[in-house]
């Protein structure tokens, strides 16, 4: 089981100070542990610091009450002959990512608030939680995670339409009954594109879907498709062969 700690990860950061900042609101400034990175181009360490500057972050609460962090960043300079990178700054991947504004703890219960809940039901826990992140936020953060497309098409294949915007736009999502797991997203909502993502994906045996007679008419399409390649197989498994 993971360590819980105060600070976002205790082997890559310190803490230097805690701060109450008017109401409700909680400051900590940190620092990087380490006295050297290294550089991201020629993985060679340095300890030659360039400049420092400060990022802003936002943190998972404490106790409801909303937690910004000033992480103390440095650049260092890159004194590798032939690397193309001069200057680089701190990595910290446990921290927060590059060009982020939360910390990487804070993004993954965003990513688990969003999957387990939809709508403004999402806001309103987050709300309750201490977490400020709108509805669009949470959007933006589940379009952001790389969905694995499996080669087979799951046994049990669940089929509906989902909005990209409602009553304008409508992709086609396509999930694993299973498990409970999204396979695939499709960028609209037709007959067009399903067929052909059923026939290239075989190994489904048990379709679900809505009284959407398009997601009907694609299972179809897949399945006549499916069934003239196994008449193929069967008439070549049953032709005569000739030995000389």
């Amino acid at each position: 089981m993971e360590q819980k700690t105060l600070v976002p990860d205790a082997g890559e950061v310190v803490l230097e100070e805690v701060k109450v900042e008017g109401r409700g609101l909680l400051l900590m400034v940190l620092r990087a542990r380490v006295e050297q990175n290294a550089c991201p181009q020629c993985h060679r360490a340095s300890t030659r610091v360039h400049s420092h500057y400060r990022r802003t972050l936002s943190d998972l609460p404490w106790e409801g009450i909303p937690v910004r962090i000033q992480l103390q960043v440095r650049r260092f300079f890159c004194d590798t002959d032939g690397c193309g990178r001069r200057i680089f700054t701190d990595r910290l991947p446990k921290t927060t990512h590059r060009y982020a504004r939360r910390t990487c703890r804070l993004s993954t219960s965003i990513e688990q608030i969003a999957w387990a809940l939809g709508g403004n039901a999402r806001s309103q826990l987050a709300q309750q939680l201490g977490i400020h992140a709108s509805a669009s936020t949470f959007l933006r953060q589940l379009r952001r995670k790389e969905i694995a497309i499996p080669a087979q098409g799951p046994r049990v294949l669940g089929i509906d339409d989902w909005a990209w915007r409602k009553r304008h736009r409508y992709g086609t999502i396509l999930c694993d009954l299973e498990r409970g797991k999204v396979v695939d997203l499709l960028p609209d909502r037709s007959a067009e594109s399903a067929a052909p993502w059923l026939k290239t994906h075989p190994g489904t045996e048990i379709v679900s879907w809505d009284r959407a007679s398009l997601y009907a008419e694609a299972a179809t399409k897949a399945r006549r498709t499916q069934c003239r390649w196994l008449e193929v197989l069967a008439y070549l498994r049953r032709r005569p062969t000739y030995r000389h």
